[in-house]
Formats: C-alpha cells, structure tokens, sequence
C-alpha cells in the first residue's frame, strides 16, 4: 500500500488507457454480478417474507377463540348466522364482526339465501389444516379393556 499522495497518483497514471479499460470493465462485470445476486437473494428474501407474513396473518386470525368455534363449525358444514349464533355463547354484533374478519382475510365466504346469510369455509386447504389442528390438539383416546 502506497503511503504518499503523490505516488498514488503516479501509479495510477502509469497505467495504460487500454489497462484502465479493462480494469473497468472488470469491475462493471463484478458489480453486475454482485448486483445479480443481491437482488436475486433480496427476492428470494422478499417470497419468504411473504409467505410468512401470510401464514402469521392466517394463524393471527384463527388465533381468536370464537373465530376458531366458527371455523370448527363450519367445518361441520355451511351454517347461517343465526344457527352459528344459537351454538355460540356471544352477541349478534360479535358474531358479525368475527364473520367480519374471517371473511376478510378469505377463510370463510357468505352467501345470501332469502333472509339468511349462509357461511362456509373457502378452501380445502383451510378444510384440511383445521382437520390437522383439531386432531393435533385432540386428546389421544386410549382402548380400555
């Protein structure tokens, strides 16, 4: 490493136009390269984020006790608002603004049939993770004899 100023500068000139050339072009390669890969990891990074991201905001959903009760019930079949509400120890208003959310967030879809509003769950994929987190959570039966 070259410790004066002025010598710096005098080895940088002795360098020819055509050297300065390629050494520049190197250089713009290896940034592009670089630039390549950060940008590739970055997205790479970015579908993770969203995924997760995704995912917490379907757990945080069904997180809430009264909206999983929904979810589980539904999973028995489509309910209208009022038969999810005589099963449900919660007000009118409550139910709708959980309905509200599931519905939001695209685990559940309602449909109006007359005066009822009927609910049901959107996806087997959803259908099947509530299966997975029932039987996950569900106490094993043991075979007395």
């Amino acid at each position: 490493m070259l410790s004066h100023p002025y010598l710096a500068t005098k080895e940088i000139r002795s360098y020819s136009q055509k050297d300065s050339q390629r050494d520049r072009k190197r250089w713009y390669q290896a940034k592009a390269t670089l630039d390549k890969k950060k940008n590739n990891k970055q997205n790479q990074q970015f579908m993770q984020d969203t995924y997760l991201e995704a995912t917490s905001a379907i757990l945080k959903t069904m997180g809430h006790p009264i909206r999983l009760k929904v979810l589980y019930l539904l999973l028995e079949g489509e309910c209208s608002t009022g038969e999810l509400l005589a099963q449900l120890q919660t007000s009118h208003p409550n139910l709708s603004q959980h309905l509200n959310i599931l519905r939001a967030q695209g685990l559940v879809t309602s449909k109006r049939d007359h005066t009822f509003i009927r609910n049901s769950i959107t996806d087997k994929r959803i259908r099947k993770m509530l299966i997975d987190l029932r039987s996950f959570f569900q106490p094993e039966q043991t075979n007395s004899k």
